[in-house]
């Protein structure tokens, strides 16, 4: 080896494998649940509890409306949904 070349002997068996430059995903857990969930933001200090709230749908109208007549009032039912804030995760030590 006085002229500097390497031989087979040298190289590390890796070298004669195929690397792929893109990493395997990670196995990830399947929560169907978080798909369709809505992020919100809760300020510091205030309660953690939640409270969502719609409206129903108005009855159809069935009657045609007629000129001049204001037809009656309906009134709207609301719908609330309470949530609970829970925190998950782990929490940072600083050495």
């Amino acid at each position: 080896m006085a002229n500097g070349t390497t031989t087979t002997v040298q190289v590390d068996p890796e070298v004669n494998l195929f690397f792929d430059n893109i990493l395997l995903d990670r196995h990830q857990p399947y929560y169907v649940h978080g798909y369709f969930a809505q992020e919100r933001r809760i300020p510091q200090k205030n309660s953690k509890t939640a409270i969502f709230r719609r409206f129903d749908n108005l009855a159809d109208a069935l009657t045609p409306l007629t000129e001049g007549v204001t037809p009656a009032a309906e009134q709207v039912t609301k719908f609330d949904i309470t949530a609970v804030v829970s925190q998950y995760g782990f929490e940072l030590i600083a050495a």
